[in-house]
């Protein structure tokens, strides 16, 4: 509840002092890896994620997976039997808003924004590799490198939500 009175306080302020004219909301995005921001190591997750996936809803912004790791079938019942069944449903799972086995974050992205029709420049990408990050930042999302040693934390979630709200800012 907190987060979405933030972010929709953070949007109306940022869109009054433009005129008055507000974007619609919804058309923002939060892209997760899987290896590393999620699953940590062998057997164990991030400590922050169960409570994440819950405010990501809360602040109205649409989510996606893009992982590059080819073990589908796996990962799919793991977020679903493991993380969250209310996130990880079927549909969402079977939908082009969960990307597996693409070794380019940026394409991956592409393909969820689009699923979401939502806007490029209002996109965040938390992903654990370095690598990833040329390419995500060079096709217009917002990146945020996440430990792969503990996985996605509160302070990388709130870091994204701030990173949405500027440069440019994002009525989420």
């Amino acid at each position: 509840m907190r987060t979405t009175a933030v972010c929709l306080a953070l949007g109306l302020v940022v869109a009054l002092a433009a005129g008055g004219a507000r974007a619609e909301l919804g058309k923002c995005v939060v892209v997760t890896d899987f290896d590393g921001v999620i699953k940590i190591g062998e057997s164990e997750y991030s400590n922050d994620i169960k409570t994440i996936l819950p405010l990501i809803k809360e602040a109205n912004v649409s989510y996606g997976l893009a992982t590059a790791s080819c073990e589908t079938e796996w990962i799919k019942g793991y977020l679903n039997e493991v993380i969250d069944n209310t996130t990880y449903t079927e549909e969402f799972l079977e939908s082009t808003a969960a990307q597996f086995c693409v070794h380019e974050k940026h394409w991956q992205t592409d393909k969820i924004v689009e699923y979401f029709d939502g806007d490029k420049f209002c996109t965040i990408v938390f992903d654990d590799s370095i690598g990833n990050r040329v390419g995500i930042v060079e096709s217009g999302y917002k990146y945020h490198h996440v430990d792969a040693t503990i996985g996605i934390t509160m302070q990388d979630w709130q870091d994204g939500l701030t990173a949405l709200q500027t440069d440019p800012p994002c009525y989420c």
